[in-house]
């Protein structure tokens, strides 16, 4: 991540790994940092696609203590 984001822009930036469900870590990360929004990306994936595939924004706005914003394209 040092290499895909240089420079003094990110320097504040805090990388966290963590293993699990997506969506249910994400939300409980969240939680056990207090924080007052989740935003998170989606794919945009419908129908058929994304019951294969899931959905990990889906997911995160069903589980998060805080109001969620998903961004599309």
């Amino acid at each position: 991540m040092e290499e895909r984001l240089p420079g003094p822009k990110y320097a504040g930036l805090k990388k966290v790994v963590l293993f699990g469900d997506a969506g249910t870590e994400i939300a409980q990360y969240a939680e056990a940092q207090e924080a007052d929004v989740i935003v998170l990306p989606s794919h945009g994936y419908t129908g058929l696609k994304r019951l294969l595939i899931g959905s990990v924004a889906e997911r995160v706005v069903r589980l998060a203590h805080c109001p969620v914003l998903v961004l599309k394209h």
